[in-house]
């Protein structure tokens, strides 16, 4: 039951393969708050219809209103990141009461991560046996086109919230003079800079040297093709995509040795203490100079990247609906 929604995943082209299906396609994210109620009130009306038939409901995310149904529920869980990163009146903090409120009404959790998994034990005092972990895979396949920017560059990928530590990244790049000279930093989506970033980058006189992009899927994989290295200072993430799909085009990959980026990346990557600004040009440093190690994390991270796989993730899953209702 997709109800509205602006995403395409194929489902639709599989119809005939469900007991029922309902998808009606939303022409964009604009708007898709009141679409997300309609579907909550449209998706009970069905249980509703069909309580007897329904044996178990997986919520993929957090509604506003839990369900009111027979059927045991099981919800899949990405981070702690409102726990972690907590904002006293926002939209943050909502989603946290959410996500709380649909933990304690669940038989099962599906967590991304075993990171995430600790974390939900923890912030949610939920028995461990009750959380099962299904890693996620790679999706961007992409065919890489040329090098889009026409010099060297490193890649920072994805939004620059306070966890994505943004501002000690570009901090610490400004000190590094004798690298930074040679190489731009090609930031990629997470929204156009913003005044307060600009005002930063200006400051320590990066203006020249920093650039923000967006694009498809083939301008995000021509980007992973030809950049020196992507670097993932991140501080903490549920499972953490980017180093995977840089892996999957030959992008050197340094990251954060914390949360769930450890288990993702294993030894394909330079993993450092990206807290400690010390630590970071240290990572930076290495993943960006030292040809050899280059090299190695090229081929690691081949290996790696292709351990993960959506019929793993699939069959997890399936495997958790076996313990729901069992």
């Amino acid at each position: 039951h997709m109800g509205l929604s602006p995403n395409l995943y194929g489902l639709q082209q599989m119809r005939n393969q469900f007991a029922s299906f309902r998808y009606v396609r939303f022409p964009s994210n604009h708007g898709m708050r009141y679409g997300t109620r309609l579907n909550e009130f449209w998706f009970q009306k069905y249980m509703n219809m069909r309580s007897e038939q329904i044996d178990g409901v997986h919520m993929t995310y957090y509604p506003r209103r839990m369900p009111t149904v027979r059927a045991r529920l099981i919800a899949t869980m990405y981070d702690m990141i409102p726990e972690r990163f907590p904002s006293p009146v926002n939209e943050r903090a909502f989603l946290s009461t959410r996500q709380r409120l649909c933990a304690e009404r669940c038989s099962r959790i599906i967590a991304i991560s075993e990171s995430t998994k600790r974390d939900v034990v923890e912030f949610y005092n939920i028995d461990p046996q009750l959380v099962d972990v299904t890693p996620l895979a790679n999706s961007l396949h992409a065919e890489p086109g040329g090098n889009l920017v026409g010099r060297p560059y490193v890649l920072f990928v994805g939004g620059r919230w306070r966890h994505k530590n943004f501002d000690r990244f570009v901090t610490v790049w400004a000190e590094m003079r004798a690298i930074r000279d040679g190489f731009l930093v090609v930031c990629f989506g997470g929204g156009r800079f913003t005044e307060s970033e600009l005002h930063t980058i200006a400051e320590l006189g990066l203006e020249h040297n920093i650039v923000w992009m967006s694009g498809d899927d083939l301008v995000l994989a021509s980007l992973y093709a030809h950049a020196q290295a992507l670097i993932y200072p991140s501080l903490y993430e549920g499972f953490g995509l980017p180093p995977l799909e840089a892996m999957h085009y030959g992008c050197p990959v340094m990251c954060s040795n914390s949360s769930s980026l450890p288990e993702v990346v294993g030894d394909a990557a330079v993993t450092v203490d990206t807290a400690d600004a010390g630590e970071l040009a240290k990572g930076m440093a290495a993943v960006i100079g030292d040809s050899a190690l280059r090299n190695q994390l090229v081929l690691a991270g081949r290996v790696r990247e292709a351990s993960f796989t959506w019929d793993r993730t699939a069959a997890a899953t399936v495997e958790s609906y076996r313990r729901l209702l069992s």
